[in-house]
């Protein structure tokens, strides 16, 4: 429980990739992306620009998801 912020999150977590998910390196950055814009749009008030992550988690998931099979 130490405390952080998104972005110090998301960093962490894609610094984790492993090699098997290099191949999803546009859906990562895309993702990145939109945790930057996300992260700006919350600390300007912008509700939509914050909801806006949404569709990039799901692009990610897919990407991932299709890896899989």
């Amino acid at each position: 429980g130490r405390s952080t912020t998104a972005a110090a999150l998301w960093a962490s977590l894609a610094d984790e990739v492993t090699t098997e998910m290099a191949g999803d390196g546009p859906a990562l950055t895309r993702f990145g992306e939109a945790v930057t814009r996300a992260i700006a749009a919350g600390e300007s008030g912008d509700l939509d620009g914050v909801l806006a992550l949404e569709p990039a988690f799901d692009e990610l998931a897919r990407s991932l998801n299709q890896k899989k099979t």
